[in-house]
């Protein structure tokens, strides 16, 4: 019984702190014609113009895509002028901070658009249920 209670609790913690990541949240990723994308100068200039919109709730990381500089920022958007929006913050903060001259310096611009991100966080939620509930059956059959 204690055993029980125990794996309660330990599955509702698990599936009440989940980190979806960028497909599943909703969120946008950008790659420029550069090799790098410097954070220190990038990060402060776009964090103030998504602030001063109103944007709160978001993360940002910095990295590369097939050899070019990319920025993911992951945050869930309400409609399509948002994520107008958004993607157009991240043009001016990627200008403004010298890492690029134009928006013709953009290669790709990937956004991933919430409804998207709402059915595929549902479906892997019902799939982590049935696959512990499964699993469990499964060692109380096979070690009983």
């Amino acid at each position: 019984m204690i055993g029980l209670i125990l794996t309660a609790i330990a599955v509702w913690l698990f599936l009440t702190n989940l980190r979806f990541s960028v497909q599943f949240t909703g969120g946008m990723e950008v790659v420029v014609e550069k090799t790098s994308i410097d954070e220190a100068t990038v990060e402060p200039v776009l964090v103030k113009a998504l602030q001063e919109k109103g944007f709160t709730n978001y993360e940002l990381a910095f990295g590369q895509k097939d050899g070019y500089g990319s920025v993911l920022i992951q945050m869930a958007v309400d409609n399509d002028s948002q994520v107008s929006e958004v993607t157009e913050l991240v043009q001016q903060a990627l200008i403004e901070s010298n890492t690029i001259e134009s928006e013709d310096e953009i290669l790709e611009l990937s956004i991933i658009g919430p409804s998207v991100g709402e059915y595929i966080q549902k479906t892997a939620k019902s799939a982590l249920i049935w696959g512990m509930i499964l699993m469990g059956i499964y060692i109380l059959f096979a070690f009983s």
